[in-house]
């Protein structure tokens, strides 16, 4: 059986769609984990320590979900177990640093024994450790970034990996337009090298079954949820709860996720808003989102978003600011733009849903049709794209 492979610290709630798609076409996938133990991995379930070997398969009765979700046991998973420098230390971290290049020779020489049709390394533009890995790796190497720089502080001198990318030829796959133009920007980019391949909806959320959240829920709510940093806008919608007022009527915001936000701490004793502050289980995130009126993004700066491609499993709306990065996967059809830092714009477009129920169900039917209505965001489609670059011919 012919097989393709994915290297990842994270994302599985964009890889597992894709993988499905290639089990589906009766290639074997494996993917490969750098972690010591998995749990809850974005948009499935799956729980497992590593052996205190380097590479560990992870059995086939902890797969039983995500092979549920695909359809097939042609998909392995294996932890990596690495040793992470201690970067305070320096002679510490110099002899950690060389144990753990050596850990990771060891796993491109096991990977490449494999004789996959391409390897697929899923990262951030600055994860050093695939920075290692890219050069030592001998197959088909496809390098598939989730940011192409720091999107508040951007920079167009490459990333230490983006180095290693351009020095080894490799093929790119970014996931947006937005992307795209990013990184066109950057010193030694041939845009030749780089695609957009975007990715469709996390579709595994689907398949949980969701918990509700040990806190109390109101009846109607807002959510905003994932990791609550600044430039996610946190302080926009405290601004346009303030701004709505009474007009906010019975409904309430609710923030799930921790974060070092400091509106977090302004906001906890407000009593219009409900916050979860710690880590939301996939079961939970399910619940939240399907039971939400709509899901607030104001973030102030994005490159692309997994929020949308999340929350449109459950059918629920967004209200998002009118980045290029959301416009790409949020229209007239399934959310309401505002003007970027525009606290006003948002209150209104709140307003707006809050006193059409019809507008609200009307977005969340039409969500319902997304793939028909946006077929490049199409999971069988995107498979296409995947074959048609990079497997052997």
């Amino acid at each position: 059986m012919k097989s393709v492979a994915f290297i990842e610290e994270a994302f599985m709630g964009s890889t597992l769609p894709l993988a499905k798609q290639f089990c589906k076409n009766g290639y074997g996938v494996d993917i490969y984990y750098l972690r010591d133990f998995i749990k809850e991995p974005e948009g499935t379930y799956c729980e497992y320590t590593a052996s205190k070997d380097r590479i560990t398969s992870i059995p086939d009765d902890r797969l039983c979900e995500i092979r549920e979700y695909v359809g097939g046991n042609n998909i392995n998973i294996y932890l990596v177990r690495l040793m992470r420098p201690f970067e305070s230390v320096p002679v510490i971290r110099n002899i950690a640093g060389y144990i753990m290049n050596r850990h990771l020779k060891q796993m491109t020489e096991f990977i490449d024994s494999k004789d996959y049709e391409f390897v697929n390394v899923i990262s951030n533009y600055n994860t050093d450790r695939f920075t290692k890995i890219i050069p030592y790796l001998k197959s088909k190497t496809v390098l598939s970034l989730h940011e192409v720089w720091n999107h508040y502080q951007p920079s167009t001198k490459p990333s230490r990996l983006l180095r290693a990318a351009i020095k080894k030829g490799i093929d790119i796959v970014v996931f947006s337009q937005n992307s795209y133009n990013d990184i066109l920007k950057i010193e030694g980019i041939d845009r030749e090298k780089v695609s957009v391949i975007p990715f469709g909806l996390f579709e595994s959320y689907g398949s949980l079954k969701p918990a509700a959240p040990k806190e109390s829920l109101p009846p109607k709510y807002f959510l905003f949820y994932g990791y609550i940093v600044p430039y996610k806008g946190l302080s926009l919608i405290k601004e346009a709860v303030d701004i709505l007022g009474e007009r906010l009527k019975d409904y309430k915001i609710v923030l799930a996720g921790d974060g070092n936000d400091p509106v977090l701490h302004q906001v906890s004793d407000d009593n219009r808003y409900i916050t979860i502050p710690r880590y939301i289980s996939n079961s939970e995130l399910a619940y939240l989102i399907s039971n939400a009126y709509a899901v607030l993004c104001p973030y102030k700066t994005v490159s692309q978003s997994g929020i949308p491609q999340t929350a449109f499993v459950f059918n629920t709306p967004i209200i998002a600011s009118d980045l290029k990065g959301f416009k790409e996967i949020i229209d007239k059809d399934n959310g309401l733009f505002f003007k970027c830092n525009d606290a006003k714009g948002l209150a209104e477009a709140m307003l707006k849903l809050i006193n059409d129920s019809m507008l609200r169900n009307r977005l969340s039917d039409n969500i319902k049709a997304f793939d028909v209505q946006h077929p490049s965001f199409d999971w069988n489609n995107i498979y296409s794209l995947y074959k048609n670059h990079f497997l052997k011919q």
